[in-house]
C-alpha cells in the first residue's frame, strides 16, 4: 500500500514511464491563451485615455468654432461700422449732388464750344471750306453746333447716374485692400469725366458729319477718293477733340470748386491717364441700375413659379 501510494504520487518521469506528450501540448496551449498579468488593467487605462482625449478634442473644436463665430461677428460689425461712417461722411459732403452740378455746368459750357471748335478746325482739313459754306443757303454752322450740343447733352442723365456711385466706390475701398476714401472718390470722378469726354467726342463727330456736307454731292465721291478727304476727316475729329480735352480739365476743376468740393479733393485731381473717352464703354453700368437689374432677376424666378402654380 505504501508502495502503491508512493508510486501514484510520483510523476510519470519519476516512475520511469514516458511522459504524455498530449499533456505537455495541452499545458503549453493553455499558457499561450492566458492573459499576461496586468494586460487587462493596461487596456482599460488606454481606453480611458482615448475617451478623455476624444472629449478634450470635442471641447477644443467647440471652442475654436465659437472663436471663429465671434471673430466673424466682430468683423461684420466692424465692416458695418465703417460703411456707416463712410456713408455719414459722404452724406455730409453731398458729393453725389456736387458731382451732378459740376457735370451739368461742364456739359452746358462745353457742348456749344465743341461745335464752334469743329467749325474753326474745318478750314484746315477741307480746302475752300469757307467759300463752300458761304456759297450754300443752308446754315451748316448752326446745324453742326446744334447737333453737337444735342449729342453731348443727351448723356446728361447717364452721367448723373454715375455721379451717384460715389458712395458705393468709397465703401468698396474702405472694406477692401485700401482704407483711403479718396481712392473711391477719384474712381467715381474719373468715371464721370470719362463719360463727359465720350459725350464730347461723339458731339464733335456729329458736328463734323454735318459740316462736311458743304461739299456738293456731285463732287463728294471724287473729293474723298482723289483728295484723301476721308483720312482728313478723321484728323479733323481728332484735332478738334484734343482741343476740347485741353479745355475740359480746367473747366472741370473750376466747376468742382464752384460747387464747394473741398480743395483736398480738387488739388489731387489728375486726368492724365486716369480719364479717357475710351474708358467709357457701352457695357458700363451705374450701381443703381445694376442693383435694380439684380433685384429684378432675383424676383423673376419666384414670379414664374407663382404663375405656374396659379395656372
Amino acid at each position: 500500500m505504501f508502495f502503491d501510494s508512493c508510486c501514484c504520487d510520483k510523476q510519470p518521469s519519476e516512475t520511469g514511464e514516458p511522459p504524455d506528450l498530449n499533456d505537455e501540448f495541452n499545458h503549453q496551449d493553455q499558457s499561450d491563451h492566458e492573459t499576461p498579468p496586468g494586460t487587462g488593467e493596461r487596456g482599460g487605462i488606454l481606453h480611458l485615455f482615448d475617451q478623455v482625449a476624444e472629449s478634450i478634442g470635442d471641447k477644443v473644436t467647440h471652442v475654436v468654432l465659437n472663436v471663429d463665430h465671434v471673430a466673424e461677428s466682430i468683423g461684420d460689425k466692424v465692416t458695418q461700422a465703417v460703411q456707416n461712417v463712410s456713408g455719414g461722411v459722404l452724406d455730409s459732403l453731398h458729393l453725389d449732388e456736387k458731382f451732378k452740378t459740376m457735370a451739368d455746368s461742364v456739359l452746358d459750357q462745353i457742348a456749344p464750344k465743341a461745335g464752334e471748335l469743329s467749325i474753326d478746325e474745318a478750314q484746315k482739313f477741307i480746302p475752300a471750306f469757307k467759300k463752300l459754306d458761304q456759297a450754300t443757303a443752308r446754315d451748316f454752322d448752326g446745324e453742326a453746333t446744334e447737333a453737337c450740343t444735342t449729342k453731348i447733352l443727351g448723356y446728361r442723365q447717364k452721367i448723373h447716374d454715375f455721379c451717384e456711385d460715389v458712395s458705393e466706390d468709397v465703401a468698396d475701398c474702405l472694406t477692401g485692400h485700401t482704407s483711403d476714401p479718396t481712392t473711391g472718390i477719384f474712381r467715381c470722378l474719373y468715371r464721370v469725366v470719362s463719360w463727359i469726354m465720350r459725350a464730347c467726342k461723339e458731339g464733335v463727330q456729329a458736328a463734323v458729319e454735318l459740316l462736311k456736307k458743304v461739299i456738293p454731292d456731285c463732287v463728294e465721291p471724287c473729293c474723298f477718293s482723289c483728295l484723301g478727304l476721308e483720312g482728313k476727316v478723321v484728323g479733323w475729329v481728332t484735332a478738334t477733340f484734343n482741343k476740347v480735352v485741353d479745355i475740359l480739365e480746367v473747366v472741370i476743376q473750376e466747376a468742382l470748386r464752384s460747387v464747394g468740393v473741398p480743395d483736398w479733393i480738387c488739388d489731387k485731381v489728375d486726368f492724365n491717364g486716369n480719364a479717357s473717352a475710351d474708358h467709357a464703354q457701352d457695357e458700363d453700368e451705374p450701381a443703381k441700375a445694376r442693383k435694380a437689374r439684380e433685384v429684378a432677376a432675383e424676383a423673376a424666378p419666384s414670379q414664374v413659379s407663382f404663375e405656374a402654380v396659379c395656372s
